[in-house]
């Protein structure tokens, strides 16, 4: 199974659509390994404002969709964007801690998606939030952040927003069949 959605860039995370969404158990091990790795790196808003920002320079138009980043001068201490940042890893975190059950964490992961309906959130962003989460990981673990780990990774998140997808579409259509 392929992932479904467009992307806004032409890096990794688009070239993972031609991946088998399965994900290995020497992916799972990897993902997991690499996670707690990159979690002694810091806390979790600590590590998760690199990925915003990232996001937010390489496609600034989606600035809009984040409350907090609506105001001009919104520095990464803003504690909005240190609480979006910690619950966004915190998620990260559960789903790398579901890896082995992902079909039920997925019903998650759809919800979430389905909540992100109200932001203006369209699943052809995923992949730039993907290319994003890459960059803070490969950021804070440096040399251990390799080319099987980026693809255990690039495999994870295929699966991971493919739920968040799902969920996304589904009350998209609702919400479309609602108003007709």
């Amino acid at each position: 199974m392929a992932v479904l959605f467009a992307s806004l860039t032409g890096n990794d995370i688009t070239k993972s659509e031609q991946m088998n969404t399965i994900i290995s158990d020497r992916q799972k091990a990897l993902v997991t390994e690499s996670w707690k790795s990159f979690t002694k790196h810091g806390d979790l808003p600590d590590l998760g404002i690199p990925m915003f920002l990232k996001l937010f320079e390489d496609h600034p138009e989606v600035k809009s969709l984040f409350s907090f980043m609506r105001a001009e001068g919104i520095s990464s201490k803003h504690p909005q964007f240190r609480r979006h940042a910690n619950r966004v890893f915190e998620m990260i975190g559960s789903a790398v801690g579901s890896i082995d059950d992902l079909d039920t964490f997925g019903d998650v992961l759809k919800e979430l998606g389905a909540n992100h309906y109200k932001y203006g959130t369209q699943s052809a962003h995923l992949p730039a939030v993907g290319n994003a989460l890459l960059f803070a990981l490969e950021k804070e673990l440096r040399e251990e952040f390799t080319n099987e780990v980026r693809n255990a990774w690039l495999s994870f998140y295929s699966v991971v927003s493919k739920c968040f997808s799902d969920g996304l579409e589904k009350k998209i259509k609702a919400m479309e069949d609602d108003n007709s």
